[in-house]
């Protein structure tokens, strides 16, 4: 079948240390043949075949090993279809299976008859369940667990930042998609969103990027969106240091010279 986990509780477990050697050998075998959903079967042929093969045990022996589990209430038997079948009834608490697929026949009755199997008249009842103690909150069912936080999600300064690139757009581009109410009402979380990442990740102002946004729409950039925005911003920023770099005012071949001698005294005249 698949393989299957054994807590560490099985040292402190009085059931299993009531069984005979060869029957808790037997239970290890036998676990690693149940289905997803701790079902067996129990013929003492099939058993000898699948779950121990090469130990050369008689049916007779291994009927008896597992008529130890149920005294101990290790396991439950039950018959379907003629056959017998055993099941693990706390099987689920410790096997953390992604696909708890059935292979053999469900245990007769409901689910509250389950906790209490009626006896039949085939020679192995068993039920299977070892002595376990309640399970800590770590192993509780996943349906127990508690559930994952919700995500991050945009604030009301993302929110503001996002109305105001829009309105920075419109200037530039009225034509622009986002001036129909409608389209902008399904991107206006995406814009804020995008903020929001900027702002967390990137360490980005959202202050700095509505004035990069400002200078280079005027400047004929294109700026579809919010994360458009925060993609360009580099680009953005090199430009603007360029211009900068441009606009500053030359100097004659006089202020070079000046600026290239050490800060003159006072009452020393600058060399001609």
């Amino acid at each position: 079948m698949a393989d299957r986990m054994i807590s560490d509780r099985i040292k402190s477990s009085k059931a299993l240390a009531n069984l005979s050697d060869f029957s808790f050998r037997l239970w290890v075998h036998v676990m690693t043949e149940t289905d997803g959903l701790g079902r067996f079967e129990a013929d003492p042929t099939w058993v000898n075949s699948r779950a121990i093969p090469y130990l050369q045990r008689t049916d007779s022996e291994v009927r008896e090993a597992m008529a130890e589990w149920s005294k101990v209430d290790l396991a439950r038997f039950y018959r379907a279809d003629d056959r017998e079948y055993g099941y693990f009834p706390k099987f689920d608490l410790y096997q953390k299976l992604r696909h708890k697929t059935p292979k053999f026949p469900a245990v007769p009755g409901s689910a509250a008859e389950r906790s209490e199997p009626p006896r039949t008249s085939a020679e192995v009842e068993v039920e299977v369940e070892a002595e376990v103690e309640p399970p800590t909150p770590s192993e509780q069912p996943s349906s127990q667990q508690e559930l994952p936080k919700t995500k991050p999600k945009p604030t009301g300064e993302d929110w503001g930042a996002a109305e105001n690139l829009r309105k920075l757009v419109m200037a530039s581009s009225p034509a622009d998609p986002i001036s129909q109410p409608a389209t902008w009402k399904k991107l206006r979380w995406q814009w804020a969103n995008s903020f929001r990442v900027a702002r967390e990740t990137k360490g980005l102002r959202l202050v700095d990027l509505l004035d990069m946004a400002d200078w280079a729409l005027d400047r004929g950039f294109s700026i579809t969106s919010a994360a458009d925005l925060v993609s360009k911003h580099r680009k953005i920023l090199m430009s603007q240091q360029q211009q900068h770099k441009f606009n500053q005012p030359r100097r004659t071949e006089y202020e070079e010279r000046v600026a290239s001698l050490p800060f003159a005294r006072p009452g020393e005249d600058l060399p001609q």
